[in-house]
């Protein structure tokens, strides 16, 4: 009943990166893919490459899904659904 209350309010105009953003700050899948500083072998490391490229593609699909989307559509939002299909 709450969501139904939220669907159509601003707050559903959030997406899910703003969201996580919001609660625990930058995404990212390693300390050194989001502060460049935390690493002094990060500019020439092969992993940290990997993980920024990670990051950009979580972002992608985080910033592509709004609160109202999430709630209305959940794993059927067409981006969720294309990149299951492509798992295997």
């Amino acid at each position: 009943e709450i969501l139904r209350c939220l669907v159509g309010s601003e707050m559903c105009k959030e997406t899910v990166q703003e969201v996580i953003e919001a609660l625990q700050g930058p995404i990212g899948m390693s300390p050194c893919s989001v502060d460049c500083d935390y690493c002094n072998r990060s500019s020439g490391c092969e992993f940290n490459a990997v993980w920024c490229a990670a990051d950009v593609l979580v972002a992608q699909l985080f910033s592509s899904i709004t609160l109202a989307d999430l709630f209305e559509k959940g794993a059927s939002h067409p981006e969720v659904s294309r990149i299951l299909e492509s798992k295997y």
